[in-house]
Formats: structure tokens, C-alpha cells, sequence
């Protein structure tokens, strides 16, 4: 369920998209309507910021053709502002409702922590189409994915991409016990989102 990136200016998206395709029988989201993922993204420090479709992986691949510098300016951006930028606020899953395994297909543990931290390296803010039910592919590699998914009846702007990682942390931490070496699950924020992750073919 790979999906080729684009660029959109932020005046041009709509209040809610219209086109949009049910995952298939064969996926771990099959009957529920999913989108592409979209981001908010800064090309550089400071700069304007553009609308990327995709996943975190297809996301930062166009970041760095738009900039190729882009990774050493934010370096050095941090580093004149004293790593400050780096210390984004935690999204809160304390007390979230979740569910570990069944339904959902199980990936490996040891490889899932790397798509965690490439959600919070790309800053941004990700965009999600009206809900309920409506999921985006976060991150895809290999044979595992994250997802996230909006339950608002409206358009939603998460705080970041780390607010997808919070989640995904959360269900690592929760869900997988001493000497598991796989796991899946869901958990649902307060604020009518949740993460998903699950096995899964980019």
C-alpha cells in the first residue's frame, strides 16, 4: 500500500478530500478508508512550509531532493539555538484506551523502534482528511507499518510527527512483554485519534 509522494500548496487543500479508497481484504485495515498520509513540513530552518503526501520514508526522500542540505542545517540551526528545538513536547497517552495483538497481525519488535525515530526526526505537522475511521500510512518498512487515524467528523492537525511516535512508543512499552519479540496494537488519544501498528507489505 505504497504511495508515490507529492507536493501541494497549503491554500489548495480542501475542507475534506473526496477521493479516498477502502484498504482491501488482504491488508490489516481492510473495509476502513484510508488516505494518504499528508505532512507540514519545513524545507529549511525557518523557511515556508509545504504539503508532502506519503510516508515518513517518502516524505523525507523529497526533503532532501527539495534541500539537500537540509539534515546539516538543522544541525546547525539547533546547535546556534542550543538544542532547543529538539525538546518537543510529549504527547500525553496516560489512561489512553488500547489493545495489544488480535486483531491486528504482529511485527518485529526490534526493527520498529527505527520507524519511531524517523518519525521524530522530520518536524512537521501531519494533516488527517475527515473521519471517523479515516487512517493514513505513517511509516512502512519492510513488513511492519504505523498508521494513524482520525475519529473527528473534521480535518486534523496533530502537534507533530512525534505525537505518532508518542503513540507508537506507548504500544511498545504496553504491549510487548520480557522476551516477546513481537507484538501490534492500538491505542486511541482523547482527542478522537489513535495509532495503529501491525504487521504489514509497503
Amino acid at each position: 500500500m505504497k504511495f508515490a509522494a507529492s507536493i501541494v500548496a497549503l491554500s489548495c487543500l480542501p475542507l475534506c478530500w473526496a477521493s479516498a479508497v477502502v484498504a482491501p481484504d488482504h491488508t490489516p485495515l481492510k473495509h476502513r478508508t484510508v488516505r494518504q498520509a499528508s505532512w507540514e513540513v519545513e524545507v529549511s530552518p525557518g523557511g515556508p512550509t509545504v504539503v508532502l503526501h506519503g510516508t515518513v520514508e517518502e516524505v523525507y526522500a523529497q526533503l532532501i531532493k527539495l534541500n539537500p542540505d537540509r539534515d546539516a542545517q538543522f544541525a546547525d540551526y539547533d546547535s546556534r539555538m542550543g538544542n532547543h528545538t529538539t525538546l518537543e513536547k510529549r504527547t500525553d497517552f496516560s489512561n489512553a484506551k488500547l489493545y495489544c495483538g488480535w486483531p491486528w497481525p504482529t511485527c518485529d519488535t526490534n526493527t520498529i523502534q527505527g520507524s519511531i525515530n524517523h518519525l521524530r526526526h522530520v518536524r512537521g505537522r501531519p494533516w488527517g482528511d475527515c473521519g471517523p475511521g479515516n487512517c493514513m500510512l505513517a511509516s512502512c518498512q519492510d513488513t511492519f507499518a504505523i498508521w494513524w487515524c482520525n475519529d473527528d467528523p473534521k480535518p486534523k492537525t496533530l502537534l507533530s510527527y512525534g505525537s505518532i511516535a508518542d503513540g507508537a512508543q506507548y504500544l511498545l512499552h504496553h504491549c510487548v512483554g520480557i522476551g516477546q519479540d513481537s507484538f501490534s496494537g492500538q491505542i486511541f488519544h482523547h482527542t478522537n485519534w489513535n495509532v495503529i501498528v501491525s504487521n504489514s507489505t509497503c
